[in-house]
């Protein structure tokens, strides 16, 4: 199949079939990796510890966005900025974390920063 930048109506032809791709993979094709636990504390992911001092915040965090999310039916949730580097990796890792403890829930943590992603970096 050839891709054109042209729009097939402005030269007088018919659009007879349209894609749309799923934004996520099915679950199914979902890749798990290994992952070091030690290697996730020394980068400060404390989340999946209840009784560590610092994921306290997180654990408020995590319960302040579940009901958010039970009252909106939100089914996702993103992390951004409009700058690099003020700690979306760590906020995003340390309350998929704490989100992942919750049996309620299947939490999947996504690197959406092609340039710079550094989340395969604080997980090993």
């Amino acid at each position: 199949m050839q891709h054109s930048n042209v729009d097939p109506r402005a030269a007088g032809g018919e659009i007879r079939e349209v894609r749309i791709a799923p934004l996520f993979p099915a679950r199914s094709q979902a890749i798990e990796f290994p992952w070091s636990g030690a290697q996730a504390r020394a980068q400060l992911v404390h989340g999946f510890d209840s009784r560590n001092a610092s994921s306290r915040s997180f654990n408020l965090i995590r319960s302040k966005l579940v009901a958010l999310q039970r009252e909106r039916s939100w089914r996702m949730i993103g992390v951004a900025s409009a700058t690099s580097e003020v700690g979306k990796s760590f906020v995003s890792a340390n309350l998929a974390a704490a989100l992942s403890r919750d049996p309620r829930f299947q939490t999947y943590l996504l690197d959406l920063d092609l340039r710079r992603g550094t989340i395969k970096d604080i997980f090993g």
